[in-house]
């Protein structure tokens, strides 16, 4: 299983690997520090701030593609909290996101790793 769209990434870097390798580069800058303040929001039960936060992060993962197992979680934590949900499954939605975030970190060290000359 992948967390990347694949195609969707390479058509917007139009298949350039430089410019694929920037685009990673700038995403692993800040996506860390997003998932920890949304690990601390969920650990501290503050459904409106985790539900905002997911939205957030969706933004930043947008460009690896929307149809990844990845975003779709963001998507469903995002409503969960939007629904007021009990803090057990805000955390059940975030160890499923933890989950997928192991294989997107996987993913982007794999391109990370590619020869595209």
């Amino acid at each position: 299983m992948h967390c990347i769209d694949f195609e969707f990434l390479f058509d917007f870097v139009m298949s350039n690997g430089v410019f694929l390798k920037n685009i990673l580069q700038q995403f692993l800058k800040q996506f860390p520090g997003e998932m920890e303040e949304l690990k601390e929001a969920v650990e501290s039960g503050n459904t409106k701030q985790a539900g905002s936060l997911a939205h957030h992060i969706q933004s930043t993962v947008s460009v690896l593609g929307r149809n990844s197992p990845f975003f779709i979680q963001l998507e469903k934590m995002e409503t969960l909290a939007a629904d007021n949900c009990s803090r057990e499954e805000l955390a059940a939605g975030f160890d499923q996101l933890e989950k997928f975030r192991q294989l997107l970190m996987q993913d982007i060290n794999r391109l990370l790793e590619a020869d595209f000359e």
